[in-house]
């Protein structure tokens, strides 16, 4: 799935949406959240841990689901909605660091996952408001053809 981490149309080629390179870092994403938040002084916080943990499991799903909707617009919509989850772990990845819930290595590694799982799953959306805004100048076109 070369494609889809170098060229511009994020998903070429992607057939199920476990294809998708930001369906897999925002799965990524989720595992090293629940992997870091299973011990240690966030777990005492309960409604913190149950918070990150909401979040980081929300934006694969929403992926999956706005891919297999089909239409272009109904996909940007669910990107957008994913990319509000992401943003969520990524506040609160800030909140622990000031409140030391995680070692220097896991705040690292989670903060990193959750900026490269927001760059990809931002660039498949530009790739499909791209697609949105090239099926409106063919009908444009179109119409003006007639």
């Amino acid at each position: 799935m070369a494609s889809g981490v170098l060229g511009t149309d994020y998903m070429a080629g992607a057939r199920r949406f476990q294809e998708l390179v930001a369906w897999q870092r925002c799965r990524e994403l989720s595992d090293v959240i629940f992997e870091i938040t299973a011990t240690g002084p966030v777990s005492r916080n309960v409604g913190f841990q149950e918070q990150i943990r909401d979040a980081a499991q929300g934006a694969a799903p929403l992926i999956a689901e706005g891919f297999v909707r089909f239409l272009p617009g109904d996909f940007a919509r669910y990107l957008r909605m994913a990319r509000a989850e992401i943003a969520e772990v990524q506040s609160d990845l800030d909140e622990a660091r000031t409140k030391k819930y995680f070692s220097d290595e896991q705040q690292t590694r989670a903060s990193t996952v959750a900026r490269r799982a927001m760059y990809l799953t931002t660039r498949l959306l530009v790739s499909k408001l791209r697609q949105i805004e090239n099926d409106r100048e063919q009908k444009k076109r179109h119409r003006r053809e007639k």
